[in-house]
């Protein structure tokens, strides 16, 4: 009696398909499990940073508004509202050498063409390994941050990991209830790196594609 079975060919042929279905699909997955964990390490990053002043202003009167010496033991400085108001570390060593990295975002962007380094950025490490980076001003002698003037900085949810890229809008959605032209980001362009003015009581996102991702409108209009 002749046993049942599969030829060699057939298994090869099979494996085949099985490796170009993997090879088709696979890399959307990432990308959009890494998209889906960005957004949620970003919207999270945020506020803790907004809670953290806001704690600063209950016990010590003093927010982004009044800031003086950028020192650790100086409760009206940048770097106490963010590592002693939250669970940060201190690491200036974070983007340097190897690990630094230039940006080249969109026009509107604080940081376009910026070298993000040691030597113009301070940086913070939070433990879920998101980062927080604001711009250096006048050898840490402090800048008041005002609506007027705000100071820039960003947000970068998977620390000093790739890709460093900044997020920047996939295109303009006119659909109803976005607005005239509002910028959508697709889950194939989210990045890591979201740019933010530090101001007053409130780190906000600093351009369309930062807002975008924060309040929903990340994905492409449906097609006519």
């Amino acid at each position: 009696m002749r046993k049942q079975g599969f030829t060699l060919a057939e298994v090869l042929i099979t494996l085949g398909i099985i490796g170009v279905v993997a090879a088709m699909t696979i890399p959307t997955l990432i990308s959009n499990t890494n998209g889906a964990q960005f957004k949620t390490a970003y919207k999270k990053s945020l506020s803790v940073l907004n809670q953290a002043v806001l704690l600063n202003v209950a016990l010590e009167d003093t927010d982004f508004a009044t800031l003086k010496e950028d020192a650790e033991d100086e409760p009206s400085s940048m770097q106490y509202i963010l590592t002693h108001r939250t669970m940060g570390t201190y690491n200036d060593d974070l983007y340097n050498g190897a690990t630094a990295f230039k940006l080249s975002a969109d026009e509107n962007s604080p940081l376009k063409d910026k070298t993000i380094d040691k030597s113009s950025f301070h940086s913070i490490e939070f433990p879920d390994g998101t980062a927080f980076s604001y711009e250096i001003v006048t050898d840490d002698t402090g800048k008041a941050c005002t609506k007027e003037a705000p100071c820039v900085g960003f947000i970068d949810a998977n620390g000093k990991k790739g890709p460093n890229k900044e997020i920047v809008c996939s295109g303009e959605s006119t659909e109803e209830g976005t607005g005239d032209n509002a910028c959508y980001v697709t889950n194939d362009d989210i990045q890591d790196i979201y740019p933010v003015y530090i101001y007053g009581q409130q780190i906000v996102p600093a351009t369309e594609a930062a807002r975008a991702v924060l309040f929903g409108n990340d994905k492409a209009p449906a097609k006519s």
